[in-house]
């Protein structure tokens, strides 16, 4: 049996849907028929996230999660202090 012999006598409509059957076509011609509205938003969604990305900096710097008041920080610091001044002399 062939394809066109299975399919004859019934109707093709789509079996998924966006949110209803009534929706899509609204959905459809609201989007279709403001083109390039639709493309300047999103263009203009594109620039604002393009030049967020350009603002992230990545700092691993560990004293900012570190408690710098503790006693044992303190010392820490004090001695990391000492040894950068000597290994640069």
């Amino acid at each position: 049996m062939s394809n066109t012999q299975k399919t004859q006598g019934t109707k093709s409509e789509p079996e998924h849907f966006i949110i209803t059957p009534q929706s899509e076509p609204f959905l459809e011609r609201l989007l279709f028929s403001a083109r390039p509205l639709v493309l300047f938003i999103l263009a203009a969604l594109t620039v604002v996230f393009a030049y967020g990305l350009t603002q992230i900096r990545l700092d691993s710097s560990i004293e900012k999660y570190i408690p710098l008041n503790h006693q044992f920080i303190q010392n820490y610091l004090v001695q990391r202090r000492l040894r950068y001044r000597f290994i640069q002399y």
